[in-house]
């Protein structure tokens, strides 16, 4: 099955850092606003987010991780989030660093 199938199965996973001195906005924002308006987007199916503990002596550049379940083709995806943020459907903040890292994962079995 290729990624671009409408049933496909993906993680959507994100890397972001609060801005220093906002971390209580950041999470405030990404939990109660950030991961419940990507999750309303119609091919997702769960959102997580979690927190770096231990690098394991291994340095870091994000603190946070987000990863999204979704089905579809990653097109569509894209297409139905910006669908949504031109709605006004999603937010932003301005306590996240702009130096994010994004990728998507597809289902190999």
């Amino acid at each position: 099955m290729s990624s671009e199938e409408p049933g496909q199965k993906h993680i959507f996973m994100a890397l972001t850092n609060p801005i220093e001195g906002r971390e209580d906005e950041f999470n405030a924002w990404y939990d109660q606003e950030h991961v419940p308006d990507v999750v309303a987007v119609e091919c997702y199916r769960s959102g997580r987010r979690f927190k770096l503990e231990n690098t394991a002596g291994a340095p870091a550049p994000w603190k946070y991780l987000s990863l999204y379940r979704f089905e579809g083709s990653v097109p569509r995806m894209h297409e139905l989030l910006g669908e949504a943020s031109d709605r006004h459907e999603t937010t932003m903040t301005e306590a996240i660093v702009d130096d994010d890292g994004a990728w998507i994962y597809t289902n190999i079995d």
